[in-house]
């Protein structure tokens, strides 16, 4: 599957004129922006793209009330800490994770322990999950998304970790699949 350039994406919106459309929402865009994805006048549009919101109206996910109950929840289970496996430096949702998974963890009193970063992909939370595996230190795991947390729990499995026994795991974004790990 090729992503759309932002040059795709204009000519799609452009064609939109021409169409007798009640609105749009933009669930991902890819590579536009704000600054770069020309809308036709008065047309209604709705974001889910994190690059939007503030924009546009929205409908989002609640980053922080995600990542706090998955930290409260891990805690909450009698770990003293909980690692973090975040997702890349330039991803909105993935940095209010990360912030709000370090206030938690302060406002609570425990170490925060550095996160590791991730780029949303399961090969990355498998390489990941290999590196906190050698460590007798992690006894909880946050994960930003759940494809990382999917390949994680692999990475944990060909360490002779069990899970939950011996690491606790959280994913976010509930994929379809997560119900089956």
């Amino acid at each position: 599957m090729q992503t759309p350039s932002s040059t795709d994406v204009d000519a799609a919106v452009a064609r939109l004129t021409n169409q007798a459309i009640d609105g749009l929402v933009i669930i991902r865009t890819e590579t536009a922006t704000p600054a770069t994805l020309a809308l036709p006048a008065r047309l209604p549009v709705v974001v889910s793209d994190s690059r939007f919101v503030g924009h546009h109206p929205a409908v989002a996910t609640d980053q922080g009330a995600g990542t706090r109950q998955a930290v409260e929840h891990l805690l909450g289970l009698g770990h003293r800490t909980v690692h973090h496996l975040a997702g890349p430096e330039d991803s909105s949702p993935g940095q209010l994770r990360l912030e709000t998974w370090r206030a938690r963890l302060e406002q609570a009193g425990r170490t925060v322990p550095a996160p590791l970063r991730g780029d949303w992909s399961a090969r990355s939370g498998y390489e990941l999950g290999r590196q906190l595996a050698e460590d007798p230190e992690v006894t909880a795991v946050f994960c930003a998304n759940d494809e990382m947390a999917a390949s994680l729990l692999r990475a944990f499995h060909e360490a002779g970790l069990r899970v939950p026994q011996d690491v606790s795991v959280v994913g976010f974004d509930d994929i379809p699949m997560a119900e089956f790990l």
